[in-house]
């Protein structure tokens, strides 16, 4: 889809960028890298166009179903997988594939797969985690673009327990750098005032 290339590269010269001071220098965030109509429409088209799954995991020996709908989208011959459930790949989606674009040029890292979590309300929720899968290396960068619903997302240091919050906008990209993983872990935790639904396109580079 050429035209949607057009526009997001228009909209990456006018979005401001913001370095915020209440996070861990390891994190970077973009509050407005949409546009709010460009964010809306890339929303509601990803809502009714995207495989949406529900699938199971097991954690600490039991096995339930995660509290929140999913998609993964990845290159040719990349796997991945977590708490012991792997993930089918779907194909690349032309929206998912001109965000992915639009966040590389920005955050200067290449990345062959996007893992969408689909938050429908304030009760569906991401419980503590890092993002520290074997085939992601050893310094893994992740960049998270926020559609929908504001939804807080905390950060918790692995020794200290110093936890930050910040909430992410419609349209805001964070970007978690290399060597975040192995001293923080991160959350989205539940919010019941909110009745809106969120997607997150967490993209990603699967070795």
């Amino acid at each position: 889809m050429p035209y949607r290339d057009v526009n997001l590269q228009i909209d990456l010269f006018t979005t401001e960028f913001a370095d915020t001071p209440k996070l861990p220098s390891c994190v970077q965030y973009w509050p407005a890298l949409l546009s709010k109509p460009l964010a809306t429409e890339a929303y509601l088209r990803l809502v009714e166009e995207v495989i949406w799954r529900q699938p199971e995991v097991t954690v600490f020996g039991k096995t339930h179903l995660i509290p929140r709908l999913q998609s993964w989208m990845a290159d040719q011959n990349v796997e991945y997988g977590y708490s012991d459930h792997q993930l089918v790949a779907d194909q690349w989606h032309p929206e998912v594939i001109a965000l992915k674009r639009l966040v590389e040029t920005t955050t200067g890292f290449a990345f062959n797969s996007v893992l969408l979590n689909y938050y429908r309300d304030g009760d569906d929720k991401m419980g503590w985690h890092a993002d520290d899968e074997r085939e992601l290396g050893s310094n893994p960068a992740v960049a998270t673009l926020s559609l929908g619903a504001e939804r807080d997302f905390q950060i918790r240091h692995n020794t200290s327990n110093q936890t930050h919050s910040i909430a992410l906008g419609h349209g805001s990209l964070l970007l978690m750098k290399p060597g975040m993983q192995a001293s923080y872990k991160h959350q989205l935790p539940t919010r019941k005032k909110v009745n809106a639904g969120r997607i997150s396109l967490t993209f990603r580079y699967v070795y």
